[in-house]
């Protein structure tokens, strides 16, 4: 899973035992290899055992674990070959060899005719691995390892497969930043315009690298949505997020989705080291200024596997995940704010969660969904 505490994972496992007792239950993700990092094993295999998982996967990637993982699970084979895993062995819990993974995006493509029973209406793409920037709240880059894309010519060929099973698709491209780099970017977008497709799609997308002639081209090509993690309206936090991105460049940025009329979500973290009460109103300002279609508040997470981990005597930042303090604010103040954040605007409509369903994509129904 993606979660990063512990309820919704113990939720889902009480859920599936509910329903099978026996099925095997794997688990791996940013939760389950932030407490193999950080915990003591005692302490550890305490967790595994409380979680109540059966097969726990600990890498970036994990796709040849997980395979190898399967295939002696379902043949019976033994499990000591299968880097990467925790499982259980005569009562307690044993660790296999670490081996690190790095699935080249060129060479595992996907084989979409497998599944062309079961694709109905959006399908996941992914063109691009892990991200070329080093924000210090996110741990993403650090995890996923280095930045990597797939050559064009292959992304046109899992589009034309896309096409022959279902022309009218919609795509959730999963690139952590589909917009980058921006010469590669301007021509994927040609290249869906010149093969007409008719799929509709949204994708995340970074604002500070915005320009008029690729906001055209997205929407020429199908674009009906973006995510834009702005994360601040404040030049001061955006320099300690290490965004590489100026306040003004996101101005710009949605003026060019507004006149080409693109829906957009606008993401901000409240609460991040510097953040005061008059930073908090510069990002107030900023949203309803700019005024995205719809945009989301979320409390700072402290991620101790983030860069920020390594400045937190600067910050004097003491805590752990959604409860921590720093020279210039506490968890406490910063909920209260990101509340106020989705109470007070009224130039933008708050959104839980991205994206916003297809079926909401038509002009007029952001209106509707107040």
């Amino acid at each position: 899973t993606y979660y990063l505490t512990v309820l919704p994972v113990l939720d889902i496992v009480r859920f599936i035992r509910k329903h099978n007792a026996d099925v095997p239950i794997i688990l791996g993700g940013p939760y389950i290899r932030n407490q193999i990092k950080f915990l003591p094993e005692d302490e550890l295999y305490a967790l595994f055992e409380s979680l109540g998982g059966d097969y726990y996967v600990d890498s970036g990637e994990g796709e040849q674990s997980l395979a190898l993982l399967l295939d002696a699970i379902k043949y019976k084979k033994p499990l000591h070959h299968v880097p990467n895993l925790y499982y259980r062995e005569g009562g307690r819990f044993v660790a296999t060899p670490k081996l690190a993974e790095a699935n080249d995006m060129n060479h595992h493509l996907m084989e979409w005719d497998l599944f062309a029973d079961d694709i109905r209406h959006i399908v996941n793409l992914r063109t691009t691995k892990s991200c070329p920037f080093k924000c210090s709240f996110c741990s993403f880059p650090g995890a996923s390892g280095r930045y990597k894309v797939m050559d064009l010519e292959l992304v046109e060929r899992e589009l034309n497969a896309l096409r022959k099973i279902n022309p009218h698709l919609g795509l959730d491209i999963i690139d952590d930043t589909f917009n980058i780099p921006k010469t590669r970017f301007k021509e994927l977008l040609k290249m869906m315009i010149r093969n007409r497709y008719e799929f509709k799609w949204y994708a995340f997308f970074k604002a500070q690298l915005a320009d008029r002639e690729s906001v055209r081209l997205m929407k020429e090509a199908g674009c009906v949505q973006v995510f834009a993690g702005c994360e601040s309206g404040s030049q001061v936090i955006l320099n300690n997020l290490v965004k590489q991105s100026k306040v003004e460049k996101y101005y710009q940025a949605f003026e060019y989705l507004h006149e080409f009329d693109l829906m957009s979500i606008a993401s901000f973290i409240v609460g991040f080291p510097g953040e005061t009460d008059e930073t908090f109103q510069e990002t107030m300002d900023f949203i309803e200024s700019t005024q995205p279609t719809f945009f989301r508040a979320r409390l700072w997470w402290y991620d101790r596997t983030a860069p920020v981990f390594d400045q937190r005597e600067r910050f004097q930042l003491t805590g752990d995940g959604y409860e921590w303090e720093h020279f210039t604010m506490n968890s406490d103040r910063a909920q209260v704010l990101a509340d106020k954040m989705v109470t007070e605007v009224r130039n933008a409509i708050h959104a839980t969660d991205y994206p916003i369903p297809f079926e909401m994509t038509v002009r007029g129904v952001e209106r509707e969904v107040v």
